[in-house]
């Protein structure tokens, strides 16, 4: 059922473990309205003790409730009015519900300050450092201190109230004093759960931080990649360089700052660390690194660029003309490295005060996973494949190059109805609709258009679903496990089959790549990457400019044709793609190629690598000369 659901929403609607305490206090309803008392203890005592064992549970839903901060709270206190709503039935004396009820709420109440306690002192216990590819031994931490920080501080008071209340039908007396025998073991527990996270969590904590610098200073490491704190949807930022990473000649570390981007992470060979918290990170000895590669711009970063040995570069996770590609805040980095001339031109002119020699020019080296030989242009029933990969629509207005909200449905309602036998790869980005609902509605239609058309044709293969490979031991070996995969998939299909490609479908942009004659795409790092295989692409204009004023503003679109806002041009574009008219960007797209992307030689692989050995030559440089100026 969720995949009729929108891709932004997608992952909260997936059943886990954090529904399970919820859904057995709303089942205990119906069993409180009849009076049952077994029933309602049986199912709101394994509710509360779901609600302990799920206390640390990571999952997407978890995190989006987290944002509201009295989800456990909230189901506590759902838990106490399905014992009200039993006592109303079984209980002989109307007086029993007084304790009962404050108990009940003191302990809703206490369970606030109980939750802060533990959430903040359990990370003591089980500190949110996770690693891979790393020789740490996983510890057990200290028992007592395992189940302190699951809760059952929490856990046994509300049992007690619970048993109480399903059992205690006539005695008022007996109602007070479990009541008050649950709130003092509450307060209780909470003050053995700070003593002893305090202590034994504490050591615990210590000793996995120092296994983890033993475990980094045993590598040398003097690159480190780093993203910051986001959630899992962001870890294709990191992810698009871990194979290029996996080839820099100087051992290298990942650091990120988040469980769920660490858990979601795909395969690599390199080591990786999470780190979430701020004071882990500080207190590690990080004096090898010398050149320190991040990713995107977030706050956090600050933390690693206080180290006085590394130099920094931003890298980014994509290359085009959007304003996001010349953030201000880049001024930080001691170098920004770009694709090609397109990507200092570009700062150059939005004058944001970085020096012409803080930019390096290092390609895409990521586009050398793309394989090129896959289309089988050869085959006597080929069909022409278009791949339309909108982006998303933006943070704010000033970044909105999203299709979606002006020619995308006239798009692929021309497409379909073309007279050429063409297929369609329809691959929206995986954050259509964050921000504005109507992108994600005019995606939803267009889905619902390729479906309706591969059905008239008799087709049923509509959306991609190889799955992603799982026995790769690096990133370039998961990079040639996912081009079998697609090969596999799409031969598989027949020529006229359109395609969805969702997030996480396992075929990733590269794959689109390989197995597309064409690109219709708006300003974004699609764009500059697909000008990589020297195929035809034409872009969406989301404004009113004309055309040539569009292409002054966006240089990346120059090497393609140009599709209005009322989508005014389509027809033109697949003219060429079906070989009906002859490609008039040829050659100008060949121009635009390496003002994006460099020159073909040295290859982009052997310019990185040549940067990174460069940023390292001059860090220590800058140490030298520390070293010198402290002892003068």
């Amino acid at each position: 059922m969720t995949k009729f659901l929108p891709a932004a929403l997608r992952p909260y609607a997936k059943p886990d473990a954090t529904l399970l305490p919820l859904g057995l206090a709303l089942l205990a309803i119906l069993p409180a309205m009849l009076g049952w008392g077994w029933f309602c203890l049986v199912l709101l005592s394994a509710s509360s003790i779901a609600s302990a064992l799920t206390l640390r549970t990571i999952t997407p839903l978890r995190e989006l409730l987290a944002l509201g901060g009295f989800f456990e709270v909230t189901i506590r206190a759902l838990r106490l009015a399905v014992l009200l709503l039993l006592g109303a039935r079984i209980w002989t004396d109307t007086a029993i519900a007084i304790p009962f009820a404050l108990g009940g709420l003191a302990i809703v109440v206490m369970s606030i300050f109980t939750e802060i306690t533990v959430s903040r002192l359990a990370t003591r216990l089980t500190p949110e450092i996770y690693t891979r590819n790393l020789p740490i031994a996983a510890g057990k931490p200290p028992f007592t201190a395992k189940v302190l920080a699951d809760g059952l501080a929490l856990v046994v008071p509300e049992l007690l109230i619970i048993f109480g209340a399903s059992l205690i039908t006539r005695s008022v007396l007996l109602a007070w004093l479990i009541a008050v025998l649950a709130v003092l073991t509450m307060a209780a527990g909470t003050l053995i759960t700070d003593k002893v996270l305090r202590t034994k969590g504490a050591a615990f904590r210590a000793r996995a931080i120092s296994d983890v610098q033993r475990a980094i200073k045993d590598r040398h490491a003097q690159v480190a990649v780093y993203l910051g704190v986001g959630s899992s949807d962001t870890v294709y930022q990191l992810e698009s360089w871990l194979a290029t990473a996996e080839r820099i000649p100087q051992e290298t570390i990942v650091i990120v700052r988040s469980v769920p981007i660490f858990h979601a992470l795909g395969k690599t060979s390199l080591p990786v660390i999470a780190l979430t918290n701020s004071q882990d990170l500080l207190l590690l000895d990080l004096t090898n690194l010398r050149a320190c590669l991040f990713v995107s711009n977030t706050g956090d970063i600050i933390h690693l660029l206080r180290e006085q040995n590394p130099m920094s570069a931003f890298i980014g996770h994509g290359d085009s003309d959007k304003s996001s590609s010349f953030n201000p805040f880049t001024k930080v980095y001691d170098e920004v490295w770009v694709a090609g001339q397109a990507g200092a031109d570009r700062y150059s002119r939005a004058m944001i005060g970085l020096r012409p020699e803080q930019f390096v020019s290092v390609g895409r080296p990521q586009l050398d996973a793309i394989d090129l030989t896959a289309l089988p242009t050869t085959s006597d029933n080929y069909v022409p494949t278009v791949l339309y990969a909108p982006t998303w629509e933006g943070w704010n207005a000033d970044q909105e190059y999203c299709s979606l909200l002006g020619q995308g449905a006239q798009i692929v309602e021309r497409l379909l109805a073309s007279p050429q036998r063409i297929r369609l790869i329809y691959k929206p980005h995986p954050f259509t609709g964050i921000r504005d609902p109507k992108a994600r509605a005019t995606s939803d239609r267009i889905i619902a258009m390729i479906r309706s058309a591969n059905e008239q044709a008799g087709l049923n293969a509509t959306e991609a679903t190889p799955s992603k490979p799982s026995q790769a031991q690096s990133a370039t070996e998961a990079n040639e496990l996912a081009t079998a995969a697609g090969n596999k998939f799409f031969a598989s299909l027949a020529p006229d089959a359109h395609v969805v490609v969702r997030p996480n479908s396992g075929l990733g942009i590269f794959q689109c790549f390989e197995h597309a004659d064409a690109l219709i795409t708006d300003i974004s790092s699609v764009l500059s990457d697909f000008i990589a295989t020297g195929r035809p692409y034409a872009v969406c204009n989301p404004g009113t400019d004309s055309a040539d004023d569009f292409v002054r503003e966006f240089p990346s679109a120059r090497g393609g044709m140009i599709i209005d806002r009322d989508g005014a041009g389509t027809g033109d574009f697949l003219n060429v793609v079906a070989a009906v008219t002859p490609d008039p960007k040829v050659e100008v797209r060949a121009e635009v190629r390496e003002y994006l992307l460099g020159p073909s030689e040295p290859t982009a692989s052997a310019r990185f690598n040549e940067a990174i050995t460069a940023l390292i030559e001059r860090a220590n440089r800058r140490i030298e000369a520390r070293s010198a100026g402290s002892q003068s």
